[in-house]
C-alpha cells in the first residue's frame, strides 16, 4: 500500500515536469507523449522529454535555417528538415560537450528518444522519413555482471540474519 501511495506521487511529479518541459516545446510534441502515455512510465517519458528538449534547443542554436524561429513556433515545416546530418551533429556535440557527460549510453538512449519521436509522427504520415534511421548507434560496451559464489551467498545472508559479531 504505502509503495503504490509513493509511487502515485511520483508519477504526479513526473507528469507535472513533464507539462513544464511540453510548454517549451512546438505544441505538436504533446501529440507524440499522448500517444506514449498507454505504454511507457512518467519516468521514460520525462527522460524523453528532457532529451527532446535538449535536442530542439541545440538545433536552436546550430542548424542555421532553423536558427530563425524560436522553439515554440516550430512548424512540421521545420521538423521535415531535419536530416540524419543534423542527428549526427547532435551526437557529436553529446559526446564532445563538457557540460554534459554522455557515455556511449546516454548518447543511444537520446538517439532512441529522437528515433522514437521522429517514428511517430512518420507514422502518421506527417514526416516522409526518420533521419534517425540513417545514423549509426553507438557501440555500448556490455558489462559483466558479477555474481556471488553459493557459499558468498551464504555467508551474506548469515551476516545479514545474525549480524557480523558471530563472522
Amino acid at each position: 500500500m504505502a509503495y503504490e501511495t509513493y509511487q502515485k506521487e511520483v508519477d504526479k511529479k513526473n507528469v507535472l515536469k513533464i507539462e513544464e518541459v511540453l510548454s517549451e516545446l512546438p505544441p505538436f510534441v504533446k501529440d507524440y507523449f499522448n500517444s506514449r502515455r498507454a505504454n511507457t512510465t512518467t519516468r521514460t517519458r520525462l527522460v524523453y522529454a528532457y532529451d527532446i528538449r535538449k535536442f530542439f534547443l541545440w538545433l536552436e542554436e546550430n542548424n542555421p535555417e532553423i536558427k530563425k524561429v524560436k522553439i515554440k513556433n516550430f512548424s512540421y515545416e521545420q521538423l521535415q528538415m531535419i536530416n540524419a546530418r543534423d542527428i549526427e551533429d547532435f551526437i557529436t556535440f553529446l559526446m564532445s560537450s563538457p557540460s554534459d557527460c554522455n557515455d556511449a549510453a546516454g548518447v543511444a538512449r537520446k538517439l532512441s528518444s529522437l528515433s522514437s519521436f521522429f517514428s511517430y509522427f512518420t507514422k502518421h504520415e506527417i514526416l516522409d522519413k526518420n533521419p534517425c534511421d540513417n545514423v549509426e548507434k553507438p557501440k555500448v560496451k556490455n558489462i559483466e555482471i558479477i555474481r556471488l559464489t553459493p557459499d558468498e551467498v551464504v555467508r551474506f545472508l548469515d551476516v545479514a540474519q545474525y549480524g557480523s559479531k558471530n563472522f
